[in-house]
């Protein structure tokens, strides 16, 4: 026997969480000291913090002449990519985890670049999932200093509520706001209503990224703080802050999440466990449903329902439109490759739009068949940790929450595409796997 499964049946016997098993005292020590862990806790820092203030950093940034100081986050995020990867293959050593994500995004990069046939879209497909790919290959580095990241949540959230309270009393100057870079018109904060209501964005660039900054903030924050009282004013604020953004995916994400505490309080613990198995397949059966039926049909009658009019339109036309341009422009066994849906068509296209809203409908067009295996496996990676973890130390089961909240709106967004989301989505993953591959344990140093 290995001496790395020797330790992981110590440390079952022990009752000791899992990440806390993983990421060993002498561990996390080397870890904070290493250049890598520092440059892991600059890039999160800074790419949650101008999530946080996206839209009002764009608006002062372009208006001083400093339009190009927001792509620092992105080029920071390139580097400390491009960095690990080096390292790793440097050593020879690569987690089994990072081998199969790089194996996909190749397969996907090779196959964009044959069916989509536009290198500047195939390689901006990827520049977008790199929040995704930061958290997912770093998830050993950000665990090492999880008490660091629920502190910077906590300043995320309290931003993230002053922004929403200056754009619902007063007229912020960047609501609306866009600029032009080359011959690209780029988006730096979407003023939009719903049934008349103006949907408000604080300093974020849109009412939806700002909802997902207030629950990932407000969660993290939630397993920092120690006083039971302050933990549901916390909650109760949140609520009804997300709830003045009107993104009812982001609510019914919180909602659940709610749910899912008290069935933990209640010892249901086992439960949760197939709650994430149920988000998988709401994730991957509601789409394949507009797929088969009629997409109109099943729309039809919801575009004058407030709660529902947004769920009719992806069910009448997003989820069926992306469906069918990944069969158009790829096959149903590749996809179409990176850069065939989602951001990348908002800049390289100007004959179709569309945002996929639906994690497994996005990876239908890049990988094809193959995302029905990947949906799954995820749900079984989940299911593991649950049995694995038993819930003895708060750590896993803030993970456990995190991915479910992505899952759950991963069934109306593709989250990954998102910076805030797409990084916690990949760190959950990534720390998830890390009880299932030993080179995940030792490797990143």
């Amino acid at each position: 026997m290995s001496q790395v499964n020797e330790h992981r049946l110590v440390g079952y016997s022990a009752g000791m969480p899992v990440l806390a098993r993983l990421v060993s005292a002498p561990r996390i020590a080397r870890d904070r000291r290493s250049l890598l862990s520092r440059l892991a806790m600059v890039v999160f820092a800074t790419l949650v913090l101008f999530s946080t203030f996206n839209g009002a950093a764009r608006y002062f940034l372009e208006t001083s002449g400093l339009g190009l100081v927001v792509y620092v986050p992105a080029m920071l995020l390139f580097v400390s990519v491009l960095v690990l990867l080096f390292t790793q293959l440097k050593r020879r050593r690569m987690p089994r985890k990072d081998i199969g994500l790089w194996a996909l995004l190749l397969a996907s990069f090779i196959v964009g670049l044959v069916y989509v046939g536009n290198a500047s879209q195939t390689a901006f497909g990827l520049y977008v999932l790199l929040p995704f790919i930061f958290g997912f290959c770093y998830a050993n580095l950000l665990q090492a200093r999880l008490a660091f990241i629920k502190r910077l949540m906590l300043l995320a959230w309290i931003f993230s509520i002053i922004g929403l309270a200056l754009d619902y009393f007063t007229e912020v100057p960047w609501r609306g706001f866009g600029y032009q870079i080359g011959k690209f018109q780029v988006e730096g904060n979407r003023d939009w209503t719903t049934f008349g209501i103006r949907r408000l964005s604080g300093f974020s660039r849109a009412s939806f990224e700002l909802a997902s900054i207030l629950l990932m903030s407000a969660l993290f924050t939630m397993f920092h703080l120690h006083s039971r009282a302050m933990r549901c004013v916390l909650w109760l604020v949140t609520g009804f802050a997300i709830f003045l953004t009107t993104s009812k995916g982001v609510l019914l994400a919180m909602i659940v999440l709610s749910l899912v505490y008290g069935i933990r309080r209640a010892g249901m613990r086992k439960l949760i466990g197939w709650l994430v198995i149920v988000a998988v397949l709401a994730v991957v059966v509601l789409p394949l449903t507009a797929g088969l039926y009629s997409g109109s049909d099943l729309g039809l009658g919801l575009e004058d329902d407030f709660l529902l009019q947004s769920m009719g339109a992806r069910f009448a036309q997003m989820w069926p439109d992306a469906f069918e341009h990944a069969h158009e422009v790829g096959n149903p066994l590749w996809g179409a490759g990176l850069g065939s849906i989602g951001v990348p068509l908002t800049y390289f296209s100007d004959r179709f739009q569309n945002s996929a809203d639906n994690i497994f409908v996005y990876l239908y067009c890049l990988i094809g068949v193959f995302s029905l295996p990947l949906m799954f496996y995820v749900a079984v990676i989940a299911k593991r940790f649950v049995a694995a973890s038993r819930y003895q130390g708060s750590d896993d089961f803030l993970v456990l929450q995190a991915l479910l909240g992505c899952l759950i709106y991963g069934v109306t967004t593709n989250v990954v595409e998102s910076s805030a989301l797409g990084l916690v989505f990949g760190f959950c993953l990534g720390a998830m796997l890390l009880i299932r591959s030993s080179h995940g344990v030792s490797h990143n140093e």
